[in-house]
């Protein structure tokens, strides 16, 4: 009688471990992929985040102050979706734009351009460019 308890308990075990391993690899894969879905849609939001950005910039160096509230909302997206670095030194570049933009020289703005769209680049796992600078065209 002990062996029939004892065949009836493996078997109950082993059905029990039979209908427990794909539920917990199929937990783990659900898991994986939520979370892979999550961050493809971040980084979605950071390449248009990203391209508003520059898109902003070009219109202030194109048409001037008319420009800079797109600009500054531009500069508030990537502090909200971008990454730690790139909203770091757009701030940066933004601040210093208001307090002393006069003050700065064509090589200055391209050492700021060129950290930005590098830092863009390293976080979307881009080449960085050696030089970036973008070119104003307008009225100006």
């Amino acid at each position: 009688m002990d062996d029939k308890i004892l065949v009836a308990g493996i078997a109950a075990l082993a059905a029990l471990l039979g209908s427990l391993i794909p539920q917990i690899f199929s937990y783990f894969k659900d898991r994986s992929e939520r979370e892979f879905v999550k961050q493809k849609e971040q980084r979605d939001i950071q390449i248009l985040v990203y391209e508003e950005l520059l898109l902003a910039l070009q219109d202030v160096m194109n048409n001037g102050n008319p420009s800079f509230p797109a600009f500054q909302k531009a500069i508030l997206k990537v502090s909200l979706h971008g990454d730690g670095n790139t909203s770091k030194v757009s701030l940066e570049y933004f601040n210093t734009l208001v307090k002393r933009g006069h003050e700065l020289g064509p090589k200055d703005h391209a050492d700021y351009q060129t950290k930005i769209m590098n830092s863009m680049k390293v976080h979307l796992s881009l080449p960085e460019l050696e030089r970036f600078e973008l070119i104003r065209f307008g009225a100006h």
